[in-house]
């Protein structure tokens, strides 16, 4: 029976393991990422119905017109970084002017309330009538032995509908605040996009629409009249008995 490798051995032979496993990865990356940058072959062909498909693989071309694929030459395609730079400044400041405004920071401000916070923002009125409707209840023995019975229950038949008109009240007013803040907010959205259209597209009257068609009218006559004029059918006369 042969004796145990040493411990050191062990650990020297797994470190040159795990070191010839390192540089081999380390020698393999460049050529992985040399496959990566390559250009992309692009293959155009024909297919039955008369239509020029382009794929960027030869394998998606059907077998009967694989043999008249061709590559395509992308030496001169401009890529038109620029063109993708800009939208994506426009979009970056779209996007910031948009995190920027009062209506996202209300939404991040209202996400970070709490529900006793988001109860009161939202239903705050109805919070104050019900504390109050819990006062009453609560007291009531108290009310009771100090104005008795009768004088307790006529203040409850003057409290509890005056309780109830105000929470009616209230909501009611409430509700219509917020309809006419979002109906103005939506008007001022909407100029805004009118706008920025006007800004892009200035609109045209309507006797500079009229001129234009009018051109464009006596443009398709002259054309008409070039290709031999028009075509006149003959005028089907009525027919009459003899």
């Amino acid at each position: 029976m042969s004796a145990p490798a040493p411990r050191g051995s062990c650990l020297r032979r797994s470190c040159a393991a795990g070191v010839g496993a390192l540089l081999v990865a380390l020698l393999a990356f460049p050529a992985l990422a040399g496959d990566g940058d390559a250009t992309q072959t692009i293959y155009r062909y024909r297919n039955p119905a008369g239509r020029t498909v382009y794929v960027n693989d030869l394998a998606r071309v059907p077998a009967a017109q694989r043999p008249r694929a061709r590559a395509v030459d992308l030496s001169r395609i401009s890529l038109n970084e620029a063109l993708g730079n800009d939208l994506q400044r426009a979009a970056s400041q779209q996007v910031a002017a948009l995190l920027g405004s009062r209506y996202c920071t209300g939404a991040r401000r209202g996400a970070a309330r709490g529900w006793w916070g988001t109860l009161w923002h939202v239903h705050g009125h109805l919070v104050l009538i019900g504390g109050a409707l819990l006062l009453l209840l609560l007291g009531s023995p108290w009310l009771v032995r100090t104005l008795g019975v009768p004088q307790w229950s006529k203040l409850l038949l003057l409290a509890l509908p005056a309780l109830a008109f105000v929470a009616l009240l209230s909501s009611s007013a409430v509700r219509a605040s917020r309809t006419l803040r979002a109906a103005r907010c939506r008007r001022r959205l909407s100029a805004r996009a009118l706008r920025r259209d006007r800004g892009a597209r200035p609109c045209r009257s309507r006797p500079a629409r009229a001129s234009d068609l009018r051109a464009r009218t006596a443009g398709a006559g002259r054309w008409r009249r070039a290709r031999g004029g028009h075509r006149r059918h003959p005028v089907r006369q009525p027919l009459t008995r003899p």
